[in-house]
């Protein structure tokens, strides 16, 4: 019988750099992000008006999207609440972002 067969779905993933730097005409990074306290990524919420979707105009491969994960920001990683803090404190950004590919508005489960 089946009963005990593992089913395993297989699906590739994507990591891409978003270099960016506030500028005294717009600030707004554009990015509604969240997390629970002991995540280690930041859930991209929304993209709105603001650098980043600045960035997605001139670079349509590689939009950031709903359901993205920033898994690091600077040198900074595994700690959603402290890469939350160097995007609300440094003007130069340099964002590592994770996605699924195939799977619109999800990127790795809750409190990884």
């Amino acid at each position: 019988t089946w009963d005990n067969v593992l089913h395993l779905k297989l699906r590739s993933s994507t990591t891409f750099h978003v270099r960016i730097k506030q500028q005294e005409t717009l600030k707004q990074l554009g990015l509604g992000l969240s997390h629970l306290p002991d995540d280690k990524t930041l859930t991209v919420d929304e993209v709105t008006e603001g650098l980043i979707n600045l960035w997605n105009e001139k670079h349509k491969d590689r939009e950031v999207k709903s359901g993205d994960r920033v898994i690091k920001v600077n040198d900074v990683c595994n700690n959603a609440s402290k890469m939350l803090g160097v995007i609300m404190s440094e003007k130069s950004l340099d964002l590592l972002f994770f996605r699924l590919n195939g799977v619109e508005g999800t990127g790795l489960p809750r409190g990884v």
